[in-house]
């Protein structure tokens, strides 16, 4: 049986909304429990308590204080066969105390995003960036297999490092949420515009809202946000002065639930500026607008591959004199049927064992 570390939080009900965590529990379900015995462990600065539990057969995971368990945590990965870090935030500045011991090791690194610029873009201060930088660059070194979400952060990757040394997979985040065996259309003659997602600044909702405003009395016009902070949002639409639209649709449905809208809706804002954050990025939000053949209506067509692959978009500025109708875009739909059949979980652990 096979020994797996993977450096962050065990994936839940609870957490499993969350981007990373999908990126985490997809990534479980390719080891099976009879097969490998896989250790989750979660480094921690702040506490000198470390913490053990059983959460299924053949699965443990550590919240393990760097302090008090260091050796614990040498251990394992001495005895481990495979390695494998969920972003910098799963290794955290822990990476500083242990890299320094992996020695021909199968160490991956799963990029999910480019934590330094996200950091920089947030605000967080030069110290917590100057950190994650530095840690960023000996992951580098030491990572064995890098897996990455799109081919343009790959790109990004090897121009801001010369010479890496690691093996690259392209391995774009597959929700699970994604139900089109039954096709993906349910006709409505409404023009439905969907908006799936929650108020971080990225997304820019303020700007959503306003351009909701200019359209929300055009005939046929039904608008749907499903998004985790149902009364922020409702608070934001009233204060815009679009309070009581029998057109505006505003609830937090469960993930079983999107399936249903997302049949439904012909158009999907996805708000990103065009920064190196988003231009690198695979969001999970554009995967299931494309499998339900939704045209996306975007700030920046620059996001991850999709531009390359030549999705069918609506820039925002042109929103309201577009010529919107109730109809699917089929070459979406067909992007993501092609992204989904390069992309099976086999390709992924043949690239792992190998």
């Amino acid at each position: 049986m096979k020994k797996v570390i993977f450096l962050a939080p065990f994936p839940t009900s609870e957490n499993i909304k969350e981007g990373m965590m999908q990126r985490v529990n997809a990534v479980d379900k390719m080891f099976n429990n009879k097969e490998y015995e896989k250790t989750y462990i979660i480094p921690r600065f702040k506490t000198f308590k470390t913490e053990f539990q059983e959460v299924e057969d053949n699965v443990l995971e550590i919240k393990l204080s760097i302090w008090t368990s260091f050796f614990i945590l040498l251990k394992k990965i001495k005895n481990a066969d495979i390695v494998y870090s969920h972003s910098l935030y799963g290794i955290s500045l822990a990476g500083f105390f242990i890299l320094p011991f992996f020695k021909n090791k199968n160490f991956i690194w799963d990029v999910h995003g480019i934590i330094p610029e996200e950091i920089k873009f947030a605000g967080y201060g030069k110290l917590k960036y100057f950190a994650y930088s530095l840690l960023e660059l000996v992951v580098i070194k030491k990572a064995t297999k890098i897996i990455v979400v799109t081919n343009a952060m790959k790109k990004h990757i090897c121009k801001k490092y010369n010479n890496v040394k690691a093996e690259f997979l392209v391995y774009p985040i597959l929700p699970n949420t994604i139900d089109i065996g039954n096709g993906i259309e349910e006709k409505d003659d409404k023009i439905n515009i969907l908006y799936s997602g929650n108020m971080q600044g990225y997304q820019n909702i303020p700007l959503m809202v306003e351009s909701i405003k200019k359209m929300i009395d055009l005939p046929f016009i039904q608008i749907y946000i499903l998004t985790g902070q149902k009364q922020a949002m409702i608070d934001m639409f009233n204060s815009s002065g679009l309070m009581n639209r029998q057109n505006i649709f505003i609830d937090s449905v469960n993930p079983n639930e999107l399936d249903a809208y997302y049949r439904k809706a012909y158009y999907g804002f996805v708000l990103r500026d065009d920064i190196d954050v988003n231009n690198v990025a695979c969001p999970t939000k554009i995967v299931e607008y494309l499998a339900y053949g939704m045209t996306c209506i975007t700030l920046n067509s620059k996001i991850g591959d999709f531009e390359e692959l030549g999705f069918d978009y609506i820039t925002l500025d042109n929103l309201v004199n577009e010529n919107l109708n109730a109809t699917k875009s089929l070459k979406n739909h067909e992007i993501y049927c092609d992204i989904s059949l390069q992309n099976k979980p086999s390709k992924m652990i043949s690239f792992i064992l190998k």
